[in-house]
Parts: structure tokens; sequence; C-alpha cells
């Protein structure tokens, strides 16, 4: 019976099952764009890359790769790139199945995200006129992978005539400074009011700022195409928003002057706009401006959702995010006399959770 006994024990021996996969990384775009179309990306937005093994391919004696890295490659050119680190500040998250980036300024209007990872290589060599080998290890950079391709359009953020006067119009004669984003490396084409201006018209063309210098065309819109698609401006708003020291009728509450310089009583949305600047949950930007047609990013909205919860005390001890059901039992538990103390905010989606952000605010 001891002989029995035994043969059981190889059975009692615990097996170690490792859990990476030595298989290649693949991901995709978030959201997936339809057939034929490509992902259009806006201002804030994140590059999101779902997908398999993003840590890289485990090897049992290396490990993940050491370096590995998220590329925004020019369509035309797959040399005119440029690649983020895993541990870059531009990179957000980078789990084995979410990669997100924020899109920088300089990006190319019409990009391909590609994934690239290093690779432990081997490498032996036969020693001339001695019968031996000479071998030694080195980690390379493995080839792409292609994880989809998106665009953005040209944003136009301000037009400034030649000595710092805020333009009115465009007229010729005259040398203008275009400021933006997106607006590519290469040179696209500018429209003055609907028509193309001369290639002998611009001066310089950089990302996020444009020179010109108009000989014929006058016009009160500007338009700018990257490749994408046109972006269009108009210098009536920029005169509102910028010029206007205060418009008519402005409302006044506790001696403080609580209109934004470019919201006019008159606007469809000014006594929401007028309520929420009064309020304190709306402070506009430095030159006193509300910029209305501005796209607002996620941070800058974040902080908008806090800033309405806090109270005349301000007296915030702690921010609750949740989800579903547990913010009713959050809030059922929560002190009536302590609720001021809480701000609890409800999400519809807490993967990825934007950290980041939420300290940004």
């Amino acid at each position: 019976m001891k002989y029995n006994h035994l043969l059981l024990l190889p059975l009692l021996i615990p097996v170690v099952v490792f859990a990476e996969s030595a298989e290649d990384p693949r991901g995709w775009l978030e959201p997936q764009p339809l057939q034929n179309k490509k992902l259009e990306m806006s201002y804030g937005d994140e590059i999101y890359i779902k997908g398999e093994n993003l840590q890289g391919r485990y090897d049992m004696e290396h490990g993940h790769p050491p370096k590995k890295e998220v590329c925004l490659v020019s369509i035309y050119s797959d040399a005119t790139r440029n690649c983020y680190a895993h541990d870059s500040s531009q990179i957000t998250m980078w789990t084995n199945n979410i990669i997100t980036l924020k899109i920088p300024e300089d990006v190319y209007p019409e990009s391909k995200v590609h994934l690239r990872y290093q690779e432990y290589k081997e490498d032996c060599a036969i020693i001339k006129g001695k019968q031996s080998t000479l071998c030694g290890d080195s980690w390379d950079w493995a080839p792409d992978i292609v994880v989809g391709d998106f665009i953005v359009k040209s944003i136009i953020e301000s037009v400034i005539e030649k000595g710092g006067k805020v333009a009115q119009g465009i007229s010729p004669g005259k040398s203008y400074l275009i400021e933006g984003k997106w607006f590519g490396q290469s040179q696209g084409r500018i429209y003055i009011g609907g028509t193309e201006l001369s290639r002998n018209d611009l001066v310089m063309w950089a990302p996020n700022k444009i020179e010109i210098k108009v000989s014929k065309y006058s016009g009160t819109e500007i338009s700018i195409d990257n490749g994408t698609g046109r972006s269009s401006f108009l210098l009536s708003d920029q005169k509102n928003a910028v010029e206007d020291t205060q418009p008519t009728n402005v409302v006044t509450v506790n001696g403080d002057t609580s209109a934004f310089a470019d919201i006019a009583t008159s606007h469809s949305y000014y006594p929401a706009i007028e309520w929420g600047k009064s309020s304190g949950v709306l402070k506009g930007y430095p030159d006193g401006t509300f910029r209305a047609d501005s796209p607002v990013n996620r941070a800058e909205f974040l902080k908008i959702i806090i800033d309405s919860k806090k109270t005349k005390n301000n007296q915030i001890e702690k921010v609750i995010f949740c989800s579903g059901k547990v913010y009713y039992d959050i809030k059922e538990k929560i002190n009536k006399d302590e609720e001021s103390k809480y701000i609890i905010i409800r999400l519809e989606q807490i993967y990825p959770f934007p950290k980041k952000l939420i300290f940004e605010s």
C-alpha cells in the first residue's frame, strides 16, 4: 500500500499557469467608422484603441517588450510620423486591452494609427579564420501594426491684421496672421469669401499658424481646407467676441457686470448663460468672452459640473463618481445635514476612467 501512496505524490505538485499571451498584439479604433468612411476626430477627443495583447507579445524569459509606441503616420508617407512611448504624457492609458492617446495639435490632418513594439533577437556570426561563432542578443523594432486611420478638420481661432489689430474683414494689400489648430504640415487651400487664394499670397504655413498677404480679394469669411474639407470662420463673429467691450442692456448682479462681452441680451440662450455666470458656474475666458460656438473639451465640461454643485461656503470634502443604482444607494446613505460636503456624479461610462482630466479640472 505504501507504494500506491508514493505514486500519488506527483499529482500534488502545483502547476503554474501563465495568463500572459505569446500572441502578437492586434487593435482597432473605437468607435469603428462606417464602411468606406474614415473616423473623424474633434478637438478635445482622445484616440481610443481597443484590442488584445496590447502590452506586447509575452516572452517567458524576457517578459513584455521594454519599449512600445503609438505612432501617428501621415497617409502620404510612412516616414512622416510622430511616435509616443507608452510612458509619454500624451498617452493617458495603456493596458492589455485599451490604449488612449490625446490628439496632439500638430497631428497630420489625415493620419494612420500604428503600434510598434521591440522584439528580442539573437544574432550569430561566424568568425573568419576560426571554427567558431559569436552570438549576441538585442531588442530591435518589429514591423508596425496598423490599427486604423482618422481625419481632423482645421479649427480657425483668430485672424489678426499685421500690427496686432483684430481683422474685421480681409482687404487687398494687407497681411494677416491666421491662428488655430490642425492646419497640417503642408500647404492646403485658403478661401476668401468662397474664392481660392493664390499660392503667391501665401507667406508661411505651419500646423497652427498661417500668414498671408492678400493681393486682390476681399471678404468677411475665411476658409481653410487642410485636405479633409473646408472649415470656415466669420470675421464678424471675431469682431463681436474681441472688440465689443460690453453689450447693451448689461445685467448687473451684486454690483458685478455679469454678461459676457460677446453675448448680447438678444442671444437666444442669454438667460441660461446669464444664470450660469451669476451663479458662479460659468467663468468664461480671461478676455471676458464666452465663445458660445467654441467646442468644450471633457475637462472643461467636468469643471462646469463640479462648479454647479459647489455651495456658497465651498466646503466640499469629497467628489464621488459612480454608475447605475449605486448612485441612489450612496445618496440615501448621506445625511441631509452633510449633503453639502459631497458631490455625487453619476456616469454612464466609467471605463476608461478620465483620471487625469478630473485632476486637471
